[in-house]
């Protein structure tokens, strides 16, 4: 019988992601072992992993693993429950697998509940930065136990993004948590991503200027309070030549944004928990109605719009505080999903913990981070009308709006700016016209109204 040295933590997936965070955590120094069913991914992977191991087989692989085995997966969510069949017989009481791919939250619930039920243990876990994050440092969101965290801290503490020397790695809450953080997490990015495409077609189509200008705008903007990865990549991504063309690369990409699902389920979410989040709704309807190409040329071709012509006076700094608050917006509603969410299973989110460990690794690490993790630390829970950000509102208010306006008289969509103001409105709104839905459902349904003078439910004979 070969006798081997055992490995404190295998990985199971060993794609881009999973293979990075393999080679990450070999270069801390953890003795690792890596399995995927595509062993041809082992040649190149230990030319970069070279303290990692290899499996052949999952007997090989679970019999490396010193005890409790502790076994990562980085898998596309739709394998997930085919490998934890194949898995879950191997594994023994004070073992632990982890789920780190984008797993909904509900289908890490019931994992966890199947996982429990056998004596054993699984956590869903959420990784954000791509493969870079992976490499060099990832934001990772642990939902679950504190002391099955405990296993996994030093893991996780080496292997992630450091802010000001801070680790971006936290336990952000109890059960499935970290999956339903890192799902917020990805609809946020949609919702950003919107908007800087959003600013980015005035920025091209009303002022005229080139990709190499508008770059150059996002670079000095990169500098300010919109200092953000997203903010910086758009700056790298315009100036970018094609070589085959030698064109601007982003004028030789197609217009239709694929989409993975995770924007959708926190659109989903949002409903069914009773949250509004429209600039992230927004965003992903964009996202579905640029894959409608053949129909989007059939109305160009007989819609004629009616455009304002001309140049016209809105500033460029304008739209840089219109896009300020579009993001702060965005932050805003993911947090308050969040927060809701945690309310109704019981998770105990903490809010400041995550925007601490978002400021570095994930895609979504912007300056404004800083100041929202402030305002759950000091303050309520109410970013708008922290003393943080109120002022600055306050002050972006009439910028967003004459952004708004200016785009529509033009004809830009402007789906997630618009929604961004529209929902500033409805949420500062002392009465809304509401109360005509009201009426409405109940003369066609009998549902009946509350008013505003005396308690109680009526209903009307109309």
């Amino acid at each position: 019988m070969i006798s081997y040295m055992k490995s404190e933590v295998g990985i199971i997936g060993l794609g881009a992601i999973g293979g990075a965070f393999l080679t990450n955590i070999s270069e801390k120094g953890f003795a690792c072992i890596g399995y995927d069913k595509e062993t041809s991914r082992y040649g190149r992977l230990r030319q970069r992993a070279k303290g990692a191991e290899f499996a052949v087989s999952l007997d090989e692989f679970f019999e490396r693993l010193e005890k409790p085995r502790r076994v990562i997966m980085f898998l596309p969510h739709d394998k997930v429950d085919e490998a934890v069949e194949s898995l879950v017989s191997y594994l023994r009481e004070s073992d632990v697998l982890i789920d780190a791919g984008n797993s909904h939250f509900l289908q890490t619930e019931k994992r966890i509940s199947f996982f429990n039920a056998r004596g054993l243990e699984f956590a869903g876990v959420g990784v954000s930065g791509g493969i870079e994050g992976a490499l060099k440092g990832a934001s990772i969101m642990f939902g679950g136990k504190e002391e099955t965290y405990r296993l996994f801290f030093e893991i996780f503490e080496a292997s992630s993004a450091k802010f000001n020397g801070e680790s971006c790695q936290a336990l952000v809450g109890k059960g499935a948590s970290g999956h339903l953080v890192k799902m917020v997490h990805n609809g946020i990015e949609y919702g950003l991503m919107e908007l800087i495409a959003e600013v980015y077609q005035i920025l091209r189509k009303a002022y005229g200027f080139s990709n190499s200008e508008i770059a150059n705008i996002f670079a000095v903007w990169n500098k300010g309070e919109l200092n953000s990865f997203l903010i910086e990549i758009t700056s790298k991504i315009l100036h970018k030549k094609d070589n085959e063309t030698g064109q601007d690369l982003i004028d030789v990409i197609s217009d239709a944004a694929d989409q993975k699902g995770t924007g959708k389920w926190t659109v989903k979410t949002a409903v069914d928990s009773n949250v509004a989040i429209p600039t992230i709704d927004a965003a992903v309807s964009m996202r579905i109605i640029s894959s409608l190409r053949k129909q989007r040329e059939r109305l160009a071709s007989v819609f004629n719009k009616t455009k304002a012509e001309g140049a016209s006076n809105l500033q460029i700094e304008a739209l840089e505080k219109a896009l300020l608050l579009g993001f702060i917006a965005t932050y805003e509603q993911g947090f308050s999903l969040i927060r809701a969410v945690s309310r109704q299973k019981g998770y105990d989110c903490d809010l400041a913990k995550i925007a601490k460990i978002w400021r570095a690794g994930c895609i979504i690490r912007s300056g404004l981070l800083n100041k929202i993790c402030r305002v759950f630390e000091d303050e309520s829970n109410e970013i708008f009308i922290s003393r943080l950000f109120l002022e600055q509102v306050k002050e972006a208010y009439n910028d967003l709006k004459r952004v708004c306006v200016f785009a529509l008289e033009r004809g830009y969509p402007l789906m997630a700016l618009t929604a961004s103001f529209n929902y500033l409105n409805a949420i500062s709104s002392l009465r809304l016209p509401t109360n005509l839905i009201q009426a409405q459902r109940d003369f066609f349904g009998n549902h009946g109204y509350e008013r505003i003078d005396q308690k109680g439910i009526f209903h009307t004979l109309w």
